[in-house]
């Protein structure tokens, strides 16, 4: 069996806290254990690969949290960039909004097209304990302009507002907010492979609204792998299971790039 574990450099800073005050976004992953380039190679594709879904997908949850929330507000300012709210239809109990894409981004990182519809249970707010959400993806095309590279995204997924509240009400009327999420995709990626990625994560929200601090948990178990965020097949074709064995710790101050925390990759 093959693994390798990632551990986020803010251990480095830990050591150094106690000779000076050191704040540093940055984040470095150690270098594979194993002497097999060509595995080394296998890990670090798979890490990249897995920062950009988790990216992507957080990007689509980002905007589904906006939409619930405007449309509970009556308010259409504010809203993600280049996405547009095309309509909405009430089947039997489910209101369903359908989204679209074709542009940038707000922070011009990547660029967007395609859709997504958000299905919620008439009468259920997204703010309240417990409300669940499914969201269809739909062709949802991500085009990084500094690397020039494609993935296309289409899948489902559930989120699930554990805690209820709205993280922009943190440190207002919430110390802590909980969500979870699961869903499976099919990803294709900039060399048109298309394989089957699966996501099972508790994000835990903490701080003030202009100062978000973000814990991510893997939740799944499957055999012998538990505390899992992702799994599915890798660009070759090989199973891959990810742990996050210790929590993995984002803040907005530093962009929302991870500063600490560790996953393990294995690829039986």
């Amino acid at each position: 069996m093959k693994t390798q574990k990632l551990i986020f450099g803010i251990i480095t800073a830990l050591v150094f806290a106690g000779i000076f005050s050191l704040t540093s976004c940055n984040k470095d992953e150690d270098n594979p254990a194993n002497n097999d380039n060509e595995t080394s190679a296998t890990f670090v594709t798979l890490s990249q690969d897995e920062n950009s879904f988790e990216e992507d997908i957080d990007g689509l949850t980002d905007d589904v949290n906006s939409f619930m929330m405007q449309e509970q507000l009556k308010s259409t300012e504010g809203g993600p960039c280049h996405a547009t709210l095309d309509s909405i239809r009430t089947i039997n109990d489910t209101i369903i909004y359908y989204i679209s894409y074709n542009g940038l981004n707000c922070n011009g990182k990547v660029h967007r097209t395609g859709n997504l519809e958000i299905r919620i249970k008439e009468g259920t707010f997204w703010v309240q304990p417990g409300a669940s959400i499914h969201v269809k993806v739909i062709n949802y095309t991500i085009t990084r302009p500094k690397t020039g590279k494609t993935t296309v995204l289409n899948g489902e997924k559930t989120l699930t507002n554990i805690s209820g509240g709205h993280v922009g009400l943190l440190g207002i009327t919430y110390d802590t907010i909980i969500h979870e999420m699961t869903g499976t995709f099919q990803k294709t990626f900039d060399d048109n492979t298309t394989r089957t990625w699966n996501i099972a994560r508790r994000k835990t929200f903490t701080g003030t609204a202009s100062d978000i601090k973000i814990s991510n948990e893997g939740l799944a178990s499957i055999g012998e792998y538990t505390s899992l965020v992702c799994w599915g097949e890798n660009r070759q074709g090989d199973d891959f299971y990810t742990q996050i064995i210790q929590p993995v710790v984002l803040k907005q101050s530093c962009d929302f790039d991870p500063v600490s925390g560790q996953k393990k990759h294995f690829i039986p």
